[in-house]
């Protein structure tokens, strides 16, 4: 047999063996074991029974022995090792190893060629044989092998690898990788066998797809062992595969931290040394090129049989842990096989429960390590089991901050090993941190999760929050507690952008959160924690960036830019939840609703934000709260709020949600953008939103008649307020918004322009000037017409469909609220109030300043060209002026214009500073090359273009702004060099500056073409040459299409003008034939220049002279070159200027054809030549003799026109004096004018005599008439002496007329002469002169004519002028001529004078006025009248005339006269008498206030005629006749009529404001006397008796109470009270009055004026209100004030602290405090019903002793029962025991004033009063006052009660009253301060307590101390209000004006603190208290204005009734 051969072969010598050629064969003593063994470190060893590496000299030892070359003899198998069924290879005699049983022996060296021969001869037994006899021998050389045995296994292997596959070799190659038993317990023995015996089987398995589990029991089992080939390098391949069985994912060594590694103080036993680690295949022994290389793929190796692989490590797990040993025993091998493991998910949850544990033992720390990091690396399933692993991994807790960094770390794996492990790691992190055993490690862990996933981590944050949030217990104060801390941990990183979407998400509407009952609590908490992340946003940078760019550094401003825009995001998606989800999911309450928009918006109340926690501190709430509100505004929240407001689904009302948006929109607009974008919107949507918004809907359950369209209307507040938010978003978005609403929203662009203007009235003055504001004022009217129209049909079908009422203007309610909806139609007018909203927005928001500054579209340079260079822009100016250095953003246009218009005017130094930095600016637009040329060209092309204007004064403008940006241009010393000469210092900015522009080549076309048509208008030679050379040297080369223009036209024809230029085009023709075309401004320039006389040139002004006005020549006339139509040559200012000349002729010429109306305003007129005013003068004297009438109806003011002439006069002007007699200009007088200063006569102007003109007859007589009338009408010119002979024949005709006389020889002799010429032969040539001369004909005929009208027995002479009149009529071409005018006139008073019967003329003439009105029936009245009108004016007596005319009035006031008659009488004497008093007074006074028995019709109008018409001087007069006694002749109601009137005449409120304030004071007027104000009481009284004579006595005191205010009126001070109250009493007690009516009127006056029951003795008094029943009348002031204080003091909701003096109002008290006691003391005290009673308690106290009088025992025993019934509630509450001490202290007062009575209602409550004596047994003062009550008796027996009246208690006085008092005389100190807090805190309680301490404290008001004085401020407001009497007694005043005097500026800041409340205390002293503190803000540099205007306010808000 062969195992026969093999031992009997064993002791001869061998044959070497053969092996390959690549196979070295090496001895045992070329092992590098020996040589490395010794460089090994010995490892300390742990606990006893575990495995231990060999020592050095041991492995020396072994080395030196070699191994036997025959094996051993077998050992018996003495059992089974752990694996049970693989076998142990040492074992009890019992039984060996199935491999052991065909094991067969081979020497080494044969062992090779052995196994290739058995298995070339297919002897497959014989191989796995031998093979299993070269491991029994391997297995008993296993601390040295030999060589050649290992290397020939090894090179079989190598070529025949599925050898070892045999199941008899594996499991022999089994048996080695299990630990050798009957090796030492602590010798670890050599690793040789192992690892070949590992690789071996690695190379024969590794063609196999699925190992043996026995290789799994055997790593497990060298695991918890020595770890032999474990972590044996060159076992790796081996050891990978096996590990695919547990798929375990092994953390890189790099995760741990480098401070781990050396923590282990006292390491387990483990193989796995650095050393080890390290080891090569040398180290093993084995040959470096023939060591074995696994180049094995690693692939899993047991699919499907995951449960039995884990049923083999659990097993031997539960054993290690099952052992009943301590927890210490645990080795740090088992802890690595853990982590080896942790792929199994039964593992990881064992190892997890436990690993705090090992973590905290120092031996095991590292493995412990190695496993939480393979845990969680390998937690990657996420089932039920991983998810309990995390739990038991959040609650780790750890002390040391290495161990902690390692625990984050393996967190952060935790998270990246599987998606949902963050969530569930998350959430119970979350739950464990609200929980009562909160892990101090939860914030680091919450800290890594969001570093590692931030996003996601915030948004399971959400989920979490809102699964706590459906809990039944509310979790908002301990969720933002949470947040607040997570923030904090993380400094601030943290996306709170996505934790607020993950709250706001859409959740699904799931049955438990339907079923969820606290919907609204969840929702308020969702909308609290979104808010709240926006206040953890701000960040430590955003602040620190807030408060630099408050400073003005702008270096951290991005992330304060970030922040606003995160809010602002946050705010957009809150918005879009508010809007999809919370109406379906959460359906809030409307005010819920409304209250989470306006928060998330942050437009609540600061309280909102903080008041579940009180966080943010009060500190930083203002400053949190401010940077999240201000925060831009984005463009999909406000569409989304707009959309909001127009669903029916969101309880947000439209007008609600424009006032939101517009709040909105105004916060964001008012932020300093610094170049980031508040409001950005560019959808114009928008715009519609804000329409429908504020669209009126009619409700729709009204049906509207068929066919009726409804007009478009919108509420009138909304529509005004949605155009103010578009032109906010239109100046933030120009190029969007603000381009569509200039282009199509008019009214829109109107309040663009006004913006940009700074001009808020309607129209604009840049949309319309001079005649279209009128136009648009009109057009607005129309539109308003229309639509007042359209909307009273809209509401009246409304009315009809639902109230049935009719509509009119003055019942309807939708007019004054609608408005017609028209966006895009015309602009509309604003109301005021909108335009003072504009006029404030504009100041607060800059809304122009941002609309000047866009440039595309160029709002602003719109406007400029719109007006143009003609009108006036003064909002320029203020434009430029606020530009604020930024000119950059003007165009260049403004920046001209303002340069222009600021160059003509005298600057002030602020604005020239601004006019010399825009110079500068324009001069380097110009001058910089750099500048854009565009910019130059515009800047030259602005005043080049007014060079061509045709006014003068554009273009020297123009000039002079192109010298002054050019001026900067630097120029060479050689001017150009032209033809005609070097330039003038005038045309050097053109020929020198100009072309040396660095733009100059850009700009060179646009300024030959300016110059080139300003050559065409410009006059100046210099200029004109000037624009000549420089187009002589730049425009050469112009093509001769361009040179035409130079062309002149010649002077155009009459055809060539167009309509529009012909207005101002006339043709003027001469008398000679010659005629020209020219403008009419050219003509009144011509004039306008001889005005000034002839100057240097005496020749031309001659010869223009003779030109216009020839001497003997007609003026040349002109026509309308369009129409030929004659035109006005010389207007009439131009005429006042030619009188106003010293040229004669001029004057003269000026003084034709001239009007009455216009000679009265020349001569009205100021500057006038005395010569010039003399012509006047006599030329209206002519007029007056031609038409007396019309020069009446000229002079309006007869008193004026009579003073001037007589200035006049005193000038020396001659003249006038017929205009004077004939119109009777003197003034009126009045009844008793001698009494009066005022009404003296004023003295006539002298007349003329004829004695006056005995001068003039000796050159003019009656037969020289003749001569002189042929001078004047010859065919030559007249002379000056013939000039003379004319005015003398004037005055000689002038003395006849007003001779009056029958003889008269000048003027039959002037009509005689006239007569004889007009029938000559030369009739024709003298008509023609007498027509032409008009200077000369018309004074000499009207003079004749006004005669001759007058007598009439004259027939001879009118006869002769009625032929005159016929033949000029009839002969005369020029029916404009005057004196054409002047005989037509005659000839119609001949006719009517003619008609008129000659007897009624006659008898006009001799009877009186009065007889003829009287006797005249009422047919021929009205003619009668007329024809006696004129006859007086033309008599210039009136005064017969007015008194018949007033006889007659007072005579029909008397009888029934027909009506007609009176009305003609009242407009005759309106016509006559102004002023209706001067004629005949005292007739005049009985027509106006006479008593008549019929009632007169015309006397209000009358009296209303004398108000408006008389003077001051006659309204006096007429007041003091009135009052001078009670006339019983004259009406009292007439005379009460006129008094009031005097005091409502409109001429006293001219100029005054027209909305009088609500407690403004009237002025007293009439300022009557004593006597006078009797009198007018007399009056009234008179008016009530007589009224209650023919009416009721309740409709006379009626009227005597409407009468009281016109005396009230006349009563200023309280001596005229007094005297009138007087008066009354003494009227009261005269017999023979009425004293019924005085008393009833002074009871009237007594409860308008309470104070005059001081004025009345002690019995008229009693009296007074005694005998008078006051239920019969109407208020009193007392009953408004004391209602009116009574009532805001029980109004408890203001909480106001009103105490006044009041005890007739007890029973209101009492009624106010029922109701109340029964109240919570809860209650009580929040809704201030307990402070209620405590000031009413306080009234009660200041109403003593009165309130104890019997008249008020109802209203007190009433008030007392509501305090008894509130301590019989609240007997109890410590709160009450101060007011319980104030009402014994109340009651033992009544006790002392009325014993009797207060004893009974006490003892009504004895039993209670009892109760509280037992329930406070502390209160002195309770006890006392029942000790004198007895209790009431029980049984039914009566008796009398008996009573003992307890004194009061003595008053309570400190002890240290006196050294308070000394300590207080000082002036600073601690002991002051301690003094004055003490004293603060006993007057919180007693305020009396002050009164002693008044001057201590008033000093203590100077004290340096600053505490000190503030105290003393304090406790002297104090004083002053429990004391207001002190005020003026006390010395605190003095002390506080003393302040307010003095230099130091801390003391005068404490004194104006307190300034509110010490005026509000003494009112009384107010103004000069207010004074002081306006003086100090004038003369100091103390702000004071706060200060006053919250006085005024205080002061406003207690105003009285």
């Amino acid at each position: 047999m062969e195992r026969g051969k093999t031992v009997q072969g064993r002791g001869g010598k061998t044959k070497t063996p053969q092996y390959p050629t690549d196979l070295y064969v090496l001895g045992p003593k070329s092992s590098r074991i020996d040589a490395v063994e010794p460089k090994r470190s010995a490892v300390v060893h742990g606990k006893a029974g575990a495995s231990h590496a060999l020592g050095s000299s041991e492995r020396k030892r072994e080395t030196a022995a070699l191994p036997p070359i025959i094996p051993p003899k077998k050992a018996k198998v003495v059992g089974t090792s752990l694996l049970g069924h693989v076998g142990s290879a040492v074992g009890s005699s019992g039984g060996i190893e199935s491999w052991e049983m065909v094991a067969l022996q081979c020497e080494p060296a044969d062992l090779v060629p052995s196994v290739k021969d058995a298995f070339d001869l297919d002897d497959i037994d014989r191989v796995v044989g031998l093979l299993c006899g070269a491991v029994r021998v391997l297995r008993l050389q296993r601390g040295k092998p030999d060589s050649i045995l290992y290397l020939g296994l090894t090179y079989l292997c190598r070529v025949l690898p599925s050898l070892y596959s045999k199941e008899y070799v594996s499991h022999a190659l089994c048996s080695l990788l299990r630990r050798d038993i009957s090796h030492n317990f602590k010798s670890k023995g050599n690793p040789l066998v192992a690892v070949l015996a590992a690789n071996l089987l690695l190379r024969g398995f590794q063609e196999k797809n699925t190992w043996p589990d026995g290789f799994i029991k055997l790593y497990v089992e060298d695991s918890l062992g020595e770890r032999v080939w474990v972590d044996h390098e060159e076992c790796s391949g081996f050891v990978n595969n096996i590990l695919t069985a547990i798929n375990s994912r092994t953390p890189p060594r790099s995760m741990l931290q480098p401070e781990m590694v050396g923590l282990s103080a006292c390491p387990s036993p483990s193989t796995a040394t650095p050393d080890d680690e390290n080891q090569t295949p040398g180290d093993l022994g084995l040959p470096a090129d023939i060591a074995f290389k696994s180049d094995v793929p690693v692939v899993p190796r047991y699919v499907n049989m995951q449960d039995v692989v884990e049923q083999i490590v659990m097993e031997a797990v539960r054993e290690q842990l099952n052992r009943r040993q301590p927890a210490e025993s645990i080795t740090r091998n088992f802890l690595r096989l853990l982590s080896t493991a942790s792929g199994l998910a039964e593992v990881r949850l064992t190892s997890a429960s436990r690993l705090e544990m090992w973590l905290q033992n120092p031996k095991l720390m590292r493995p412990a390590q190695e496993l939480l990091m393979s845990v969680c690396v390998n937690c990657n399933t996420h089932t039920q089991k991983d998810v309990e692993v995390i739990s038991h991994l959040v609650k780790i807790r750890l002390k040391t901050k290495a161990l902690i960094n390692l625990y984050l770390s393996c967190i952060r794996e935790l998270i990246s090993s599987h998606p949902d492990n963050l969530a569930t790691l998350l959430k119970h992190t979350i739950y464990n941190e609200l929980s009562n055993a909160r892990n101090p490690n939860n914030m680091a862990m919450l800290s890594a999760m969001f570093q590692s996933a931030p996003d996601t981590a915030a948004s399971l944050l959400a989920d979490i929050f809102l699964e706590l949030l459906m809990n039944r217990e509310d979790y908002l104060r301990p969720l933002r507690i949470l947040v607040r801390e997570i923030v904090r941990v993380l400094r601030h990183d943290v996306n709170l952008s996505v934790l607020c979407r993950g709250l706001m998400e859409k959740k699904d509407n799931t049955p438990p959160f339907r079923d969820f009952e606290f919907k609204e609590r969840m929702f308020v908490s969702v909308v609290d924690l979104v808010t709240l992340c926006i206040f953890l946003a701000i960040s430590p940078q955003v602040r620190e960036a807030s408060s630099l760019l408050a400073r003005g550094d702008k270096r951290e401003i991005t992330s304060l830019h970030n922040f606003q825009m995160q809010v602002s995001m946050i705010q957009r998606e809150a918005v879009w939840w508010l809007h999809e989800t919370v109406p379906r999911i959460y359906r809030p309450t409307a005010p819920e609703f409304v209250h989470a928009l306006h928060k998330v918006l942050f437009m609540e109340h600061l309280e909102q934000y903080y008041n579940k926690d009180g966080w943010p501190q009060e500190s930083d709430r203002v400053v949190m709260h401010r940077l999240a509100s201000e925060v831009p505004l984005l463009q999909n929240t406000l569409i989304r709020i707009l959309v909001i407001g127009l669903s029916k689904d969101h309880p947000l009302p439209p007008p609600d949600t424009l006032e939101l948006v517009d709040q909105l929109l105004k916060r964001a607009a008012n932020l300093s953008s610094e170049g980031f974008p508040m409001i950005q919107a560019e959808k114009l949507e928008i715009i519609d939103l804000l329409f429908n918004l504020s669209t009126y809907h009619h409700p729709e359950n009204i049906d509207l008649p068929q066919g009726y369209c409804p007009p478009r209307l919108a509420v009138t507040n909304s529509y005004w307020k949605a155009w103010i938010m578009l032109l906010i978003l239109s100046a933030h978005n120009p190029s969007t918004f603000g381009s569509v609403a200039w282009e199509k929203y008019p009214t829109l662009r109107v309040f663009m322009e006004m913006c940009i203007t700074n001009h808020f009235s309607y129209p604009p003055p840049t949309m319309a000037a001079g005649d279209m504001v009128e136009e648009a004022k009109t057009k607005e009217l129309q539109v308003a017409s229309q639509e007042k129209q359209q909307i009273l049909e809209f509401e009246s079908y409304l009315a009809a469909a639902s109230t049935k009422q009719t509509i009119t203007e003055q019942t309807s309610l939708l007019l004054t609220q609608l408005i017609t909806m028209d966006p895009t139609g015309p602009p509309r007018k604003p109301p005021q109030s909108i335009l003072d909203q504009l006029r404030t927005l504009n100041a607060s928001h800059r809304m122009g300043h941002l609309l000047c500054r866009s440039r595309h579209p160029d709002f602003l340079l719109d406007i400029i060209q719109r007006q143009g260079a003609s009108q006036s822009m003064p909002w320029l100016a203020d434009l430029v002026e606020n530009s604020e250095g930024a000119l950059s953003h003007l165009p260049v246009q403004c920046l001209c214009e303002f340069l222009l218009s600021s160059s003509s005017m005298l600057l002030q130094p602020e604005r020239q500073n601004k006019r010399q930095q825009l110079l500068l600016h324009l001069q380097g637009v110009l001058t910089d090359p750099g500048q854009d040329p565009q910019a130059a060209c515009e800047v030259l092309e602005y005043f080049l273009r007014r060079l061509s204007s045709t006014q003068t004064a554009s273009r020297q403008q123009a000039i002079k702004g192109l010298k002054l940006v050019l001026s900067s241009v630097i120029t060479e010393e050689e001017p150009m060099d032209v033809d005609t000469g070097e330039s003038t210092a005038e045309t050097s900015w053109l020929l020198n500056h100009l072309p040396r522009l660095p733009h100059f080549p850009t700009a060179r076309p646009q300024v030959i073409v300016a110059l080139r048509q300003a050559g065409q208008v410009e006059n100046d030679p210099t200029l004109v040459s000037g624009y000549i050379n420089f187009l002589a040297v730049h425009a050469t080369h112009d093509s001769l299409n361009e040179l035409t223009d130079l062309v002149l036209a010649r002077e155009p024809r009459r055809e060539a003008y167009a309509w529009s230029e012909s207005q101002d085009q006339i043709l003027v023709t001469w008398c000679t034939g010659e005629e020209c075309t020219m403008h009419i401004l050219v003509v009144h320039a011509i004039i306008i220049l001889l005005t000034f006389g002839p100057g240097q040139d005496p020749d031309l002004f001659e010869s223009l002279l003779e030109v216009w006005f020839p001497l003997d020549k007609e003026p040349p006339k002109a026509y309308l070159v369009d129409t030929s139509e004659e035109a006005l040559l010389i207007p009439d200012w131009l005429k006042l200027k030619m009188i106003r000349s010293q040229v004669d002729r001029l004057v003269d010429a000026a003084l034709i054809d001239l009007e009455p109306n216009q000679l009265v305003l020349f001569i009205q007129s100021f500057g006038i030549p005395v010569k010039s005013m003399s012509k006047l003068l006599q030329m209206l004297d002519l007029a007056v003799s031609a038409s007396p009438l019309a020069v009446a109806e000229a002079v309006l003011d007869k008193g004026y026109m009579a003073q001037l002439v007589e200035v006049q006069h005193h000038r020396g002007a001659t003249g006038g004096q017929l205009l004077v007699q004939v119109l009777q200009l003197e003034q009126s007088r009045l009844p008793d004018s001698s009494h009066h200063p005022s009404a003296s006569p004023r003295q006539t102007l002298p007349q003329p005599t004829p004695g006056n003109l005995s001068g003039f007859r000796d050159r003019v007589t009656p037969e020289t008439v003749r001569e002189t009338l042929e001078k004047m009408f010859g065919e030559q010119a007249p002379d000056s002496s013939t000039q003379d002979d004319s005015r003398t024949l004037q005055r000689l005709l002038a003395a006849e007329v007003q001779k009056k006389s029958k003889e008269l020889p000048f003027t039959t002799a002037v009509v005689r002469c006239l007569e004889d010429k007009c029938n000559s032969e030369k009739a024709d040539e003298f008509i023609g002169l007498l027509v032409s001369r008009v200077e000369y004909s018309c004074p000499l005929l009207r003079l004749v004519t006004q005669h001759l009208s007058k007598q009439n027995s004259c027939e001879e002479a009118t006869k002769a002028v009625r032929s005159v009149s016929r033949a000029v009529l009839s002969r005369s071409t020029s029916a404009k001529s005057p004196l054409v005018a002047i005989l037509k006139q005659f000839t119609q008073q001949a006719m009517k004078h003619k008609d008129l019967p000659k007897s009624k003329s006659s008898t006009i003439a001799v009877q009186d006025p009065l007889t003829v009105l009287s006797q005249e029936n009422s047919e021929k009245l009205e003619r009668t009248g007329f024809c006696l009108l004129e006859q007086c004016l033309k008599q210039h007596s009136t005064e017969q005339l007015v008194e018949a005319m007033t006889t007659l009035l007072v005579a029909d006031s008397t009888t029934s006269a027909p009506p007609e008659r009176i009305g003609l009488l009242i407009d005759w004497l309106d016509s006559v008498e102004l002023e209706l008093i001067g004629s005949c007074p005292p007739l005049q006074m009985k027509l106006l206030f006479s008593k008549s028995p019929a009632k007169q019709s015309c006397r209000p109008y009358l009296l209303t005629l004398l108000v408006h018409r008389a003077g001051w001087a006659t309204l006096h007069n007429c007041m003091e006749h009135l009052l001078e006694n009670c006339n019983s002749e004259f009406d009292p109601s007439a005379v009460l009529d006129f008094l009031w009137s005097l005091t409502c005449n409109p001429k006293l409120w001219q100029g005054r404001e027209k909305f009088t304030p609500k407690h403004h004071t009237p002025e007293n007027v009439l300022q009557l006397t004593d006597t006078q104000l009797q009198v007018l009481v007399d009056y009234i009284l008179k008016e009530g008796c007589e009224l209650e004579a023919v009416d009721t006595r309740e409709s006379a005191l009626e009227k005597m109470e409407s009468r009281l205010s016109l005396l009230l009126h006349c009563l200023e001070t309280d001596k005229e009270i007094g005297l009138v109250t007087r008066h009354l009493a003494h009227l009261v007690d005269t017999p023979d009055l009425d004293t019924s009516m005085a008393q009833h009127f002074l009871v009237q006056l007594y409860l308008h004026i309470p104070g005059v029951k001081h004025h009345l003795k002690d019995g008229e008094a009693d009296k007074l209100v005694l005998s008078t029943c006051l239920t019969e009348w109407s208020r009193s002031s007392l009953d408004n004030m004391s209602h009116t204080v009574l009532t805001a003091l029980t109004a408890t909701s203001q909480s106001k602290d009103w105490t006044r003096r009041s005890q007739e109002q007890l029973s209101m008290l009492a009624a106010s405090l029922r109701g109340r006691s029964h109240l919570d003391m809860t209650v009580l005290r929040s809704r201030s019903h307990l402070a209620l009673f405590q000031q009413v308690m306080g009234i009660l106290e200041l109403l003593q002793p009165h309130v104890f009088l019997p008249e008020h025992t109802t209203g007190l025993e009433d008030t007392l029962q509501c305090y008894f019934t509130l301590f019989q509630c609240h007997s109890s509450m410590k709160d009450l025991i101060p007011l319980l001490n104030r009402l014994v202290a109340l009651l033992q007062a009544f006790i002392s004033h009325d014993a009797h009575r207060a004893l009974k209602l006490l003892h009504k409550y004895a039993r209670l009063l009892n109760d509280l004596v037992v329930r406070h047994p502390n209160l002195p003062s309770l006890r006392g006052l029942l000790s004198g009550i007895s209790l009431p008796r029980t049984d039914e027996e009566e008796g009398e009660m008996l009573m003992a009246v307890a004194a009061p208690p003595p008053t309570e006085s400190l002890p240290h009253y006196g050294s308070l008092r000394a300590t207080l005389m000082k002036i600073q100190g601690d002991d002051v301060l301690a003094a004055l807090q003490e004293l603060d805190h006993l007057s919180s309680r007693k305020p009396s307590v002050l009164d002693s301490f008044v001057e201590s404290i008033s000093q203590l008001l100077l004290s340096p101390s600053g505490l000190v004085r503030s105290l003393a401020h304090i406790l002297l407001a104090r004083h002053f209000r429990h004391s207001p009497a002190a005020v003026a007694t006390g010395p605190g005043l003095a002390a506080y004006l003393r302040c307010l005097d003095s230099d130091q500026a801390d003391i005068l800041n404490n004194a104006l603190d307190r300034l509110p409340e010490i005026v509000l205390c003494a009112q009384e002293h107010a103004l000069p208290l207010l004074e002081k503190a306006y003086s100090l803000g004038v003369r100091s540099s103390i702000v004071i204005g706060t200060h006053v205007s919250k006085t005024i306010t205080l002061l406003n808000t207690q105003t009285g009734c």
